[in-house]
């Protein structure tokens, strides 16, 4: 590799070398000065001086020794930001897409990276389908806030993933999982916990691997958490046996599953926190979920100080009613299908007079064109759109794969076109305008967007 050297010129050379400089001007001194680290250029240091002098050769020999360090510096800093983003793209590909629609539970998920550090982790949650119309609900922490435990974590996902898949049980499914993070041979730990939902009878089987049990609160907001001993961490002892605790839910009941991020234990005991997470959920739980998931981390995620990632998965038990199928409906529109958007609008008219809906059919269609067209065109993924009727109002979520926020459709008009932020602009306040409520959330990789609409008096 060639020596790197700083060339000097007077003004007149310099306009003469580099005539697009036209600011620098008569009457300055300029020294351009390369930020050299690892024998590589990272970077240009301009010194400038009031008046024209020649720069002395000791001045010279001054500033190259304290721009060395300037450079060394700068290239740490470059490396650092260079890592937390691979870091943070690698996790984000590592968290679910989307949590599955079904008619039997209502989900949400957060996911908030530390803000020391790499600003990633080893935290991840998981939602599964499992056989016997089961759902699986997956939540852990791997030792770490580091590359190295993202890493960790995506081999140790997969395998639950398929433990899950081949029918075992919580309990069995952690002592797999333990034999294989023994086995990597990696030296992290990890916390996990496994709970597997009947969607017909609520019942519910759990296992924990030094994970805090889920907090369960009943319809009359009781805590009806099973009282069981966890057992050690995964990868810590090859021989580790867990225990199960089964438990039923009630239709209405509400779960928390999450990681110590949102206890926020540096500020408080395990105790008083875990005590106010409780508190929070008895007294908030009648919020919609999306709600009440921005309840429970607005304290934690809004600390600049925050050393760990926070990680929230909620459901809501509705129970196997015997006309649920009947309430509930579920659309797919594929990629880029926009042709779909018009036979979704006639397939939404006939299932408003199906269900005997009392709302206002033309609302309903104008804004589920809106957010479903967004998501076809700005998040350029398939589109799942669910339809929950309560009494009173009518709930739709349209779920996409892309984490943005939505960018609703612009309405074809004769006015001159504008920008997409005002056009966006102008689909938000329509949907503010009809809506009863409405918001949008992050699920994992993807978003949830979703409206109500109240029934007519």
């Amino acid at each position: 590799m060639s020596q790197i050297r700083p060339t000097i010129f007077t003004t007149p050379e310099l306009h003469l070398a580099y005539p697009k400089l036209d600011r620098y001007h008569e009457g300055h001194a300029w020294m351009f000065l390369p930020l050299i680290a690892d024998r590589r250029v990272v970077g240009c240091s301009v010194i400038v001086c009031d008046r024209h002098r020649p720069f002395e050769r000791e001045e010279l020999a001054v500033l190259i020794t304290m721009l060395g360090q300037v450079g060394q510096s700068l290239q740490r800093v470059l490396g650092h930001e260079w890592e937390q983003s691979l870091a943070q793209t690698m996790q984000k590909s590592l968290l679910p897409r989307r949590l599955p629609h079904l008619k039997e539970i209502v989900t949400t998920s957060r996911y908030v990276p530390a803000m020391q550090g790499a600003g990633v982790g080893g935290d991840w949650y998981d939602m599964i389908r499992l056989s016997g119309n089961r759902i699986g609900l997956i939540i852990g922490d791997v030792e770490g806030h580091n590359i190295d435990a993202a890493g960790v974590m995506a081999q140790l996902r997969s395998g639950v993933r398929a433990y899950a898949a081949e029918g075992h049980e919580p309990a069995c499914v952690l002592e797999r999982s333990n034999r294989l993070l023994v086995g990597l041979d990696t030296g992290l730990f990890a916390t996990c916990c496994c709970m597997w939902l009947d969607l017909d009878t609520g019942m519910v089987g759990i296992a924990s691997a030094g994970h805090p049990f889920p907090v369960i609160n009943d319809q009359d907001g009781r805590l009806t958490t099973p009282t069981l001993s966890t057992g050690p961490p995964l990868g810590v002892d090859p021989d580790a046996t867990f225990e199960q605790a089964d438990t039923l839910l009630e239709p209405g009941s509400l779960v928390a599953l999450y990681t110590d991020g949102l206890l926020d234990l540096r500020h408080h005991p395990v105790e008083r926190a875990l005590s106010k997470l409780c508190e929070q959920l008895t007294d908030r739980r009648t919020l919609d979920l999306e709600a009440l998931a921005d309840e429970l981390i607005k304290g934690a995620s809004a600390s600049s100080l925050r050393d760990d990632d926070l990680v929230l998965l909620l459901m809501r038990y509705e129970g196997a009613q015997p006309d649920a199928s009947r309430r509930v409906a579920r659309y797919s529109i594929e990629r880029n299908d926009l042709q779909q958007v018009r036979r979704l609008r006639h397939a939404l008219e006939s299932l408003a007079c199906t269900w005997q809906l009392q709302i206002d059919v033309d609302d309903l269609q104008l804004l589920v064109s809106e957010v479903v067209t967004n998501s076809l065109i700005h998040a350029q993924t398939e589109v799942d759109v669910l339809l929950r009727s309560y009494p009173g109002r009518l709930r739709v979520e349209v779920r996409d794969s892309n984490p943005r926020p939505p960018i609703l459709a612009a309405i074809v008009g004769g006015e001159e076109a504008v920008n997409d932020e005002a056009e966006s602009g102008r689909g938000m306040l329509i949907v503010d305008a009809v809506a009863w409520a409405w918001g949008t959330s992050p699920a994992g990789r993807g978003k949830t967007t979703w409206f109500e609409l109240k029934a007519k008096s």
